[in-house]
């Protein structure tokens, strides 16, 4: 972690239901005696009485007045760290921030309160306004282009270029390797999966055809569609 990074972050979660977050609880984010990093947990008093609470993650963090601790995963707990940016995310954000080699804690700070799934992070106690506005489906060739951009390293390391400040336009939620963004259209929210200049095929028109053969299995698979 470097010197100028936060050590801690509020823990948010939108629980089942509901429409808005509650903080959970709070991470702290040291190195141990050994030089190790460190992560502890502790879930807030308030969360605690509250008769809709859930665990985080039953198992590594339940509904405790305990302070949990880990070394794994350089000190993040496994649920905090999926709800955080991964490869994808993370390009941007350092992008953004104008240098790779972020601490982990960064990363998690840096991503959307709206991101994918329940977990969100903060510096203050009570959770931020969620963003309600997304992309449009008119922006995909927009957000195609600035994908590509990022992936042939055309775009500057300086967080004051503009070519930067479209990174926000991708976001940070999804997870994977592959260039991704939220998209609205009408009133439903899609993932946008989008096509690299390096790959070998057309990976959306391929992906699109599988979503429809689960149909036939036993789950249930989500609505896909190709744009090109």
């Amino acid at each position: 972690m470097t010197s100028s990074s936060p050590s801690q972050c509020f823990v948010y979660i939108t629980l089942p239901g509901a429409v808005s977050a509650v903080t959970a609880g709070r991470f702290v984010l040291e190195e141990s005696p050994k030089g190790d990093p460190l992560g502890r947990f502790v879930y807030g008093r308030s969360y605690l009485q509250n008769p809709a609470a859930v665990d985080i993650d039953p198992i590594e963090l339940k509904l405790s007045e305990a302070t949990y601790e880990t070394i794994q995963l350089n000190g993040v707990f496994g649920a905090l760290r999926d709800a955080g940016p991964d490869f994808w995310g993370r390009r941007i954000i350092e992008k953004r921030a104008g240098k790779a080699g972020l601490s982990e804690l960064d990363y998690l700070l840096e991503s959307p309160d709206d991101r994918a799934g329940a977990l969100g992070f903060g510096l203050n106690r009570v959770p931020p306004t969620p963003r309600r506005k997304f992309n449009r489906a008119l922006d995909l060739e927009k957000l195609q282009e600035i994908a590509e951009a990022l992936v042939r390293d055309d775009i500057p390391s300086d967080p004051d270029a503009p070519q930067v400040q479209d990174l926000l336009l991708l976001g940070t939620s999804m997870g994977g390797a592959r260039p991704k963004a939220v998209i609205q259209d009408k009133k439903a929210l899609w993932m946008a999966k989008f096509s690299r200049p390096d790959d070998r095929w057309n990976h959306p028109r391929v992906g699109t055809p599988c979503c429809g053969w689960r149909s036939n299995a036993a789950s249930t698979p989500p609505k896909a569609g190709s744009n090109r």
